[in-house]
């Protein structure tokens, strides 16, 4: 399993395609190049490999995700809600 998290720079993805996975950890969209984005799209897509990202302040749609190729390769909608008008339920 592969981790792209802060602090670290982005990894290559071609030596990526060993990996069985690739978990990003807290990872803004503009440490990642439009051309990483894709590549994870088709890791995801074409490869059949697994992506996990790990939510925090600089993920998701906080983190710019939002209508780029992960959240298509995600099972998210990287939307940020607006809480006034939908509040937790828990």
């Amino acid at each position: 399993m592969a981790r792209i998290g802060p602090g670290a720079p982005p990894p290559r993805f071609a030596r990526l395609a060993g990996s069985d996975g690739i978990v990003v950890v807290d990872v803004a969209r503009l440490r990642l190049s439009d051309r990483q984005l894709a590549a994870l799209q088709v890791y995801v897509r074409d490869l059949g490999k697994g992506l996990v990202m790990i939510g925090g302040p600089e993920s998701y749609g906080a983190g710019g995700y939002q209508k780029t190729p992960i959240e298509e390769a995600l099972p998210v909608d990287m939307g940020v809600r607006n809480r006034q008008n939908q509040p937790d339920i828990a």
